[in-house]
């Protein structure tokens, strides 16, 4: 019997019959088994046919047995697919890696700087590391959803450079998680921005600074804070958002500092109402600085596009002010505006969420 030993991945050599590559069916070689093409090491365009088990297949090392692991193969169909093989090195999916040796999958993702690991949930991952649905590029052009670990973080800054700390969902939907992802920005969460693409997060929100998960306001630019925001997970048992049921997460954020004027803000920024995603006291809306949109003050007459003012706002004010549209301009008393104006209290009604309205004093002219 001709015998050639080849080696099946992760040092994993074995002695194996000779097969006709030419033989589609791999019958020659026995249940559970086919034809392999390999390239013999050493001679030049030799090409062989090899008689090579049918890795099982799997989701997770678990499902592979002791010495096993779960790993990226080749389909048959063209694709990626995962297969148990020999488990190569002693770390799980989403732990530290520069070489392929460390991980057990025998395959280190070296712009994520961890191991490959498939799984299903976070507890299939190293500690500190997250499940998530991925793509995987093929050799072949082909494109293949599969699961993969990520390092978890908490800020920016526990990520290598050239990755950024995102919030995704987990693979089973239970939960969001953040972890390290690649990215072309190098500026951090809180820290003003023009255009996403500077951005390690990939986002610079509309505020004017980079959109940054964090756990202390240290993580954050000096005119940020770090604060809790809400992300809807599913609208609950009875399958209509807006109600009781709807199931939500707390996830730290960079965002603006809470204001109540203009002149909280610095001057160069504006203050203004955002989404306070179910937060707090004030579980509507509420007002923080940011980049101003454009240049128009508070209380003076202007077009109907919001850019046009600095709070972003162009409105028609409420509680009695006369109904001409203004910039609006966050106040808490009549010294907060401009000679002419006064602070007139509900001048601002925002709907939001579900049917929701909240109110804002603003500057408006006086009567």
């Amino acid at each position: 019997m001709n015998l050639l030993c080849v080696n099946y991945g992760n040092d994993d050599f074995r002695c194996s019959s000779l097969c006709d590559l030419d033989d589609q069916t791999g019958a020659a070689c026995g249940e559970g088994n086919t034809c392999l093409s390999v390239t013999v090491s050493g001679t030049v365009g030799a090409v062989l046919g090899v008689c090579s088990p049918i890795p099982a297949t799997c989701q997770t090392s678990a499902d592979c047995g002791p010495g096993k692991a779960c790993t990226l193969g080749d389909s048959e169909g063209g694709g990626l697919e995962l297969v148990c093989a020999k488990a190569l090195g002693p770390r799980l999916g989403g732990a530290a890696c520069s070489t392929d040796s460390q991980c057990a999958t025998g395959i280190c993702l070296r712009e994520l700087g961890v191991c490959y690991g498939a799984c299903e949930h976070g507890s299939d991952c190293a500690p500190d590391a997250s499940c998530l649905t991925v793509n995987f590029n093929g050799g072949d052009g082909t494109t293949t959803e599969l699961s993969a670990c990520f390092q978890a973080c908490h800020s920016d800054a526990q990520c290598k450079p050239g990755l950024g700390c995102l919030v995704t969902y987990a693979r089973d939907d239970s939960e969001m998680v953040t972890v390290c992802n690649p990215s072309n920005g190098r500026t951090s969460g809180g820290r003003e921005c023009t255009d996403s693409s500077q951005c390690r997060s990939g986002i610079c929100e509309g505020n004017g600074f980079c959109f940054g998960i964090c756990e202390t306001s240290a993580d954050c630019g000096p005119r940020t804070e770090c604060a809790d925001s809400w992300y809807w997970l599913s609208p609950g048992d009875d399958g209509i958002w807006g109600t009781d049921d709807d199931v939500h997460q707390n996830v730290r954020r960079c965002r603006g500092l809470e204001c109540h004027s203009e002149a909280d803000c610095g001057g160069d920024w504006s203050c203004r109402p955002e989404s306070n995603n179910g937060v707090g006291d004030n579980a509507a809306m509420v007002l923080r600085c940011g980049k101003p949109y454009g240049t128009l003050p508070g209380g003076v007459p202007c077009l109907s596009s919001t850019e046009s003012c600095r709070s972003g706002y162009c409105i028609f004010p409420d509680g009695g002010a006369p109904p001409v549209p203004v910039c609006f301009q966050a106040c808490t008393m009549d010294a907060d505006c401009d000679d002419g104006q006064r602070c007139w209290p509900d001048g601002l009604r925002i709907g939001f969420g579900f049917g929701d309205v909240a109110t804002f004093a603003t500057c408006a002219p006086a009567q």
